[in-house]
């Protein structure tokens, strides 16, 4: 699936992996927090998590993922590209990541998109509210 997918569609898209246990789980709950606020606004929105480790990011990884955090809304997506893909999504995104030892270390990132495919919002504080996010 590419993001072409959802051309047309608000989005909120963010880059995870899924063995992160710090940065990932606090992107999370606030992606979660968005979702809560989405729906009592009555919005439309896909959640779109692209991985940042394409090597080791399989649909399995995901599910585990996904069940460990209880993530089974069908509007939530967790996408594995190519190196090159996953590359040319943080250059476009502005997702800063890095290793340190064998762990990725990133800064967060959560990105609102409108239908037209535009840039509406950007998250990238902890302090910023669902509510902040979606205004």
């Amino acid at each position: 699936m590419q993001l072409s997918h959802w051309k047309g569609r608000a989005l909120v898209l963010s880059m995870e992996y899924s063995n992160c246990r710090f940065i990932c789980s606090i992107a999370q709950r606030k992606l979660q927090e968005i979702q809560v606020e989405a729906d009592r606004r009555k919005l439309n929105l896909e959640f779109v998590i692209l991985s940042l480790d394409p090597k080791n990011d399989t649909p399995a990884s995901w599910r585990q993922y996904r069940k460990a955090r209880d993530l089974h809304m069908p509007n939530w997506h967790f996408l594995t590209g190519s190196r090159t893909a996953t590359d040319r999504a943080v250059r476009e995104l502005g997702v800063r990541w890095w290793y340190y030892d064998e762990h990725i270390m990133h800064d967060i990132r959560i990105v609102r998109i409108g239908p037209d495919g535009k840039v509406v919002k950007l998250m990238n504080t902890y302090d910023m509210t669902a509510a902040e996010f979606l205004n």
